[in-house]
């Protein structure tokens, strides 16, 4: 047998809090990525837009002692290492970095030679998804804005095409791993993470531990989170819209709408807070965001019911199907998974209309100046 490793999700880079979003959703075991069943990739268009919105992001740190990009004439490295599409590095070697840079059209990513208690750990940040190796020492210097300098684990970013990654014999779903970096990260931002939707636009918060759920509807949820840093926003939808770009799954599309409502609303939580005597609720800024998270969801509407034709079979009316990522949904004909194909798309549907219709609700109650009359959180 190989060795064992571990992969975890840390918002700080460090050691998991207890009760974190990893103890309650490690579930990536269970995904399997949709291959050759024929769907068509619907929304190809807001996916072009996202690659071409895809550009600057918050300041980052600037890195001190770590190996330099590599020039052109490097690209070679990366080449040489990738076969049939998997890039495979060893467990220590100078050029690991250079060769995940180097070349980044691959789909799988292997690590040989993880020594035991070595431990992989996944974030994101303004630059993009990474990964650091707990237990292996490995440090980088940063200096941040104000000049002073301090070290944090040496960051690993990968290629966002990447589908999955083996570490020594393991393997796992970075496609999963990403949905639960976001989701980490939304938890540690203060609103609580994605949450799902109830009938009349209920939403059910989900604390980690806490078996209690906290209700609140679709409004507040969307103001609270507006709450949330501007800089962590930020992050979010970047690495969101580059994983619409690149996946096929509808749970990025969501999440992404909900980032892009936040982001909407954040203005005039600001306006509020700072004591603002005109409130501007039909600026531009906001109301493409809301146009562009409806897009979204109407996407997720057509690509879910195409999955859900493929079993005759639509959601309940009398209730409201959560969002359930981490189920496989890749063959409807295979009896064993039936029911995870039914709650991946019907939950992915039924997420998608309720918020579609409440984003359309308040981008109305927007182009009509009707905030004002509503109590803001």
């Amino acid at each position: 047998m190989g060795r064992e490793t571990v992969e975890n999700i840390d918002p700080q880079a460090g050691t998991a809090p207890e009760g974190s979003l990893l103890d309650t959703l490690d579930t990536s075991q269970y995904w399997v990525r949709a291959e050759n069943t024929g769907n068509t990739q619907n929304g190809g268009t807001f996916r072009d837009l996202m690659r071409d919105r895809l550009a600057g992001g918050p300041t980052q740190p600037e890195i001190i002692n770590v190996a330099q990009a590599p020039v052109v004439g490097d690209r070679a490295i990366g080449a040489e290492s990738i076969v049939n599409g998997k890039l495979t590095l060893q467990y220590g070697e100078p050029d690991f970095d250079r060769k995940l840079e180097a070349n980044p059209n691959y789909q799988q990513l292997a690590i040989q030679g993880i020594p035991d208690g070595v431990k992989v750990k996944h974030f994101v940040d303004a630059k993009g998804y990474f990964f650091w190796l707990e237990g292996s020492g490995e440090m980088e210097q940063i200096r941040g804005g104000d000049g002073t300098t301090s070290q944090r684990p040496r960051r690993h970013y990968y290629s966002i095409q990447a589908k999955e990654i083996q570490m020594n014999n393991e393997t796992r779903d970075l496609e999963a791993t990403r949905l639960k970096v976001n989701e980490a990260l939304a938890l540690d931002g203060g609103f609580k993470g994605f949450s799902s939707f109830k009938v009349n636009q209920q939403v059910d918060f989900q604390q980690p531990g806490n078996p209690n759920a906290v209700g609140g509807d679709a409004m507040n949820y969307f103001l609270r989170m507006s709450k949330t840093s501007s800089n962590i926003l930020d992050i979010q939808a970047k690495s969101l819209e580059e994983s619409v770009r690149t996946s096929d799954n509808p749970y990025f599309k969501i999440y992404l709408a909900d980032v892009y409502t936040a982001q909407a609303m954040k203005p005039i939580i600001d306006q509020v807070v700072n004591g603002g005597r005109y409130i501007e609720l039909n600026n531009p800024y906001s109301m493409k965001k809301m146009e562009d998270a409806i897009s979204l969801l109407k996407s997720v509407d057509t690509d879910s019911r195409t999955g859900l034709q493929r079993v005759n079979r639509v959601p309940p009316a009398n209730a409201v199907m959560p969002l359930d990522p981490y189920r496989i949904y890749n063959d409807p004909r295979d009896p064993r998974f039936s029911e995870y194909y039914y709650g991946f798309w019907g939950g992915s549907y039924d997420q998608a209309k309720h918020r579609e219709v409440a984003l359309t609700f308040m981008r109305n109650l927007m182009k009509n100046n009707a905030f004002p009359r509503i109590e803001l959180p």
